[in-house]
C-alpha cells in the first residue's frame, strides 16, 4: 500500500496555476486487494485591484479518473467492484481584502518598542 501526492505550481504576472496529482497504490485487504486510484486537480488563481481581490476557479478530478475499486478471491469465489462516485467538482471562489493591511504593521512595531 502507499500513497503518493505531488504538486507543481507556475505564476505568470498576477496569475498563478496549480495541478496536483494524487493516488494510492494497489493496497491489500483480508481476502484480495483495494485497487490503486488516482485523480489529478487543476487550479487557477488571478489577483486584482492591486491584489485586494482574489478570484480562484478549482477542479477537483479534472479528468473524472477517481473510482474505488477492490478484488476479493477465496477458494470458492472471485469478486471484482467498482464504485464511480460523482468525483470532478468545480469551485469559485471570490475573496476581498478590506482595510489597508497598516495596522498590523502599526501594532508589531509598537510591540517590538515595548519588547512584547
Amino acid at each position: 500500500g502507499g500513497s503518493l501526492r505531488t504538486t507543481a505550481r507556475v505564476a505568470f504576472g498576477s496569475t498563478e496555476g496549480e495541478i496536483a496529482y494524487s493516488g494510492t497504490f494497489a493496497e491489500p485487504i483480508a481476502q484480495g486487494w483495494m485497487l490503486p486510484y488516482y485523480g489529478w486537480d487543476i487550479a487557477l488563481k488571478q489577483k486584482l485591484f492591486e491584489d485586494r481581490l482574489t478570484l480562484t476557479i478549482r477542479l477537483v478530478d479534472a479528468f473524472d479518473t477517481r473510482q474505488f475499486g477492490t478484488v476479493i478471491t477465496t477458494p470458492t469465489f472471485s469478486q471484482e467492484s467498482m464504485t464511480k462516485r460523482e468525483s470532478r467538482i468545480a469551485y469559485i471562489v471570490i475573496s476581498y481584502k478590506f482595510g489597508s493591511g497598516n495596522d498590523v504593521n502599526v501594532r508589531e512595531e509598537q510591540s517590538a518598542r515595548h519588547g512584547r
